[in-house]
């Protein structure tokens, strides 16, 4: 999964473009417990980075990503169960108002495996 920019975007060296495709990328999550609520009860932050790619094709055909940033979300412990990758996009659309989802579970091309030299 991941989100279609359809507003313009400014990458760190300055160069602009629109519809670039945002995904977590095989990241980690990290999970810190965090301050308590009103009620006394504990709060978690989810924290991952994410990966801006100059557009889905070049997700999909394995290409750099162009910008590497992060984002946290914060859940209480009754959410702890939930898809914790689904609260990080919740908070990328936050971010990125203007973004359409993308659902196709296209893994990056990737180099075969090579077979075990004969003896």
């Amino acid at each position: 999964m991941g989100l279609i920019n359809l507003d313009n975007y400014v990458c760190s060296n300055g160069v602009q473009k629109t519809g670039t495709y945002i995904s977590f990328a095989r990241e980690t999550l990290y999970m810190q417990q965090g301050p308590f609520d009103a009620n006394g009860l504990p709060t978690y932050t989810v924290i991952a980075n994410y990966r801006v790619f100059w557009d889905q094709a070049s997700r999909e055909a394995g290409l750099t990503y162009i910008d590497l940033k992060s984002v946290n979300a914060f859940v209480s412990k009754d959410m702890l169960t939930s898809n914790m990758y689904g609260c990080l996009y919740d908070e990328l659309k936050k971010i990125y108002p203007n973004t359409s989802d993308e659902f196709r579970a296209v893994a990056p091309v990737e180099s075969a495996p090579t077979d075990a030299p004969s003896n």
